[in-house]
Formats: structure tokens, C-alpha cells, sequence
């Protein structure tokens, strides 16, 4: 069997790795191979490990709770929109509603950031349909539909109650 020496950057320098016949490194082969044996069996295997588990074997008992029910990183974040078209409108409201659950307790900030993005992304679809219609109506001689612009009260938009004066230029 021919195995060739090739280069990996590993640990700042360059190491040589042996790899296999096919250009593959013997490390992943051998990970493969291992793999395929385990799965021809896998049933089996997982009947065994549940069967020593019932019978009050510890270890098989951990193995099945870390490995066939793992602990998730994150669950469902149940989220309800208001019903209605997707608009700008509706999502603001949606990070309104989003932002007072948090502030009594009823979503985590990790939820909250989830959640978030989700809308985030959503806003960006909403405008980009918005601006190829707009796009299209130029193109046909039309003008744009005219949107509802945000209106920014003058001065700050939070001012600090513990610090006279604060925001007042």
C-alpha cells in the first residue's frame, strides 16, 4: 500500500501527516472505518446498553441519558405575531411585545436575542420587497408608493434622571 507524506499547519509550523492511498489522511480512514462497523450494529449495540441501563448498571445508565437524550442547548422559544400581513409595522410591534415580556420576567435575554434576529431578518426581507417594488414602479414611469416615515423627536431620545442637565447640549 503507497501512503505519501503531506504537510498540515499544526501548532504554528508545519507537520507531516501520513495520508492513505487516496489522498485522505490515515487518521480520518481509520475514524471512518471504526464508524461503519459501529453502525452496522447499532441497534443492537443500543438495545444491549438500554437493557444493562434498566437492570441498574450506572455507567450504562449515564451513557443513556448523555447519549441518546443529550442535553439541548436550546429549546423552542414560543413567540406569538400579531395576526395580519408581515409589514414593518407589525414587526415593530412584534420587538414592542418581545421587549415588555422580558422587562416582567417572561422571556430570557437569550430567548429575547433569538428572537430578535429572527425579526431582524425578517425586516430585511420587508425591505427588500419594498424597494423592488419601488425599483419596479421607476422602471414602469411610476412613482413609489409612499411610505410611513418615522418621525425623531428633536433633542435626545433617553435622557439620564440621575445626571442634571444630561442630554441638554
Amino acid at each position: 500500500m503507497y501512503r505519501s507524506l503531506s504537510m498540515m499547519w499544526k501548532c504554528g509550523h508545519f507537520t507531516e501527516i501520513d495520508m492513505s492511498e487516496n489522498g485522505i489522511p490515515s487518521r480520518v480512514v481509520a475514524a471512518l472505518t471504526a464508524e461503519s462497523v459501529i453502525l452496522e450494529h447499532a441497534q443492537a449495540l443500543t438495545l444491549r446498553l438500554v437493557d444493562r441501563a434498566l437492570r441498574g448498571d450506572p455507567a450504562a445508565l449515564k451513557m443513556c441519558l448523555d447519549r441518546l437524550l443529550p442535553a439541548t442547548k436550546t429549546r423552542a422559544t414560543p413567540f406569538a405575531m400579531r395576526p395580519g400581513p408581515i409589514t414593518g409595522e407589525s414587526i415593530a410591534a412584534a420587538y414592542a411585545d418581545l421587549t415588555r415580556q422580558l422587562a416582567r420576567g417572561e422571556a430570557t435575554p437569550d430567548e429575547v436575542r433569538e428572537v430578535f434576529a429572527a425579526l431582524e431578518a425578517m425586516r430585511a426581507a420587508v425591505v427588500t420587497a419594498e424597494l423592488e417594488k419601488d425599483v419596479e414602479a421607476l422602471k414602469a414611469g411610476r412613482d413609489p408608493e409612499p411610505r410611513v416615515e418615522a418621525v425623531v423627536p428633536p433633542g435626545p431620545l433617553w435622557r439620564n434622571p440621575f445626571v442634571e442637565g444630561d442630554g441638554d447640549g
